[in-house]
């Protein structure tokens, strides 16, 4: 029998080496690869177009048919319930003041809510439709996004209008930084709108382009990056303080799109955008460079989704239902 030359035993070596680390790769992908877990089941019916998460009670606020159902994400399992009346179309928490904020649509109006009671403690009347909902810790109050294109602030503590600025356009997702900014999406103008928290007035507006009919809106306040998720499977990165575009990502997802960060430990690492078509991407960002990591089908019904930041489990909205991924 030959025995192997020193050439021919190297080389089995590499084959090996090689194949190892083929399997280890594989292993990780899987390992960091989003699966679905089982939702959570809700009371209420119809499809849930609004969710936030309070990280420290362990709390995800749920917007169902006529009422927000309060879910322990630990336990899995309906907490409270805030009546309301009418479908929320998007929900903010103030949990420095202990209050919650919801917008119904149906009855052009947004609810304060206590966060401790889940009393409804006020209901204010809008000029319009409201969509989506901020609130800012510097100003103490709640920022509503208007389907008829006026932004309006809401003191969070009474629950009264503070004021309204005429921007136009179709207002959607808008998020606020640490210096008095406000961003809003506007999907009709395909524009960013920039609004100073402080008086209200409008600073300007940056283009969405290549993104069209932009809905959803991430910010990283630490690398100061605008993260901006658009119905025509395209999610663009935006200095905001240049006021352009420095980034795009193609998905495979269309319609209004969502958009959540996940931070792992101190950096953001994944975002999560979920459409209304039924998609789920799934971008992942290494030294501030965004690329598609995967996509999920996971029979999505909204463009509602919030992120864990302890567990990295994501929530999302489902037919009476809250979808979970976890990696």
């Amino acid at each position: 029998m030959r025995r192997k030359t020193i050439h021919e035993t190297f080389n089995a070596c590499i084959v090996a080496a090689m194949a190892l680390v083929g399997t280890i790769a594989a292993s990780s992908a899987a390992d960091t690869a989003y699966r679905p877990l089982a939702p959570i089941k809700l009371e209420g019916q119809g499809v849930v177009q609004a969710l936030r998460l309070d990280p420290i009670s362990r709390r995800l606020f749920a917007g169902g048919s006529r009422a927000i159902e309060v879910i322990d994400i630990d336990a899995g399992k309906r907490v409270g319930t805030v009546e309301l009346g009418g479908r929320a179309s998007a929900i903010a928490l103030g949990t420095d003041i202990g209050r919650g904020f919801a917008s119904v649509p149906g009855e052009n109006a947004v609810v304060t809510f206590d966060l401790a009671s889940l009393k409804v403690l006020s209901t204010e009347k809008l000029s319009g439709e409201p969509g989506g909902m901020t609130y800012d810790p510097g100003t103490k109050q709640v920022f509503v996004s208007g389907k008829d294109g006026k932004l309006t602030a809401i003191v969070g503590t009474t629950g009264k209008v503070a004021g309204t600025v005429a921007v136009g356009g179709v207002l959607k997702q808008a998020a606020v930084d640490t210096r008095g900014g406000l961003f809003v999406a506007d999907s009709a103008k395909n524009a960013i709108h920039v609004i100073s928290t402080k008086d209200l007035k409008v600073l300007g507006q940056i283009p969405s382009w290549p993104a069209e009919k932009p809905t959803g809106l991430a910010l990283d306040n630490k690398e100061r990056r605008l993260y901006v998720a658009a119905e025509n499977n395209r999610m663009v990165i935006v200095d905001p303080d240049a006021g352009q575009m420095i980034g795009q990502v193609e998905t495979n997802g269309r319609g209004s799109a969502g958009i959540a960060i996940q931070y792992m430990p101190a950096r953001l690492a994944w975002l999560v955008m979920p459409t209304s078509d039924g998609n789920v991407s799934v971008i992942k960002n290494a030294k501030l460079t965004a690329t598609l990591e995967s996509t999920v089908a996971a029979n999505v019904r909204s463009d509602a989704v919030d992120i864990d930041p302890r567990s990295g489990r994501t929530f999302l909205g489902g037919e009476a239902e809250v979808l979970v991924l976890s990696r």
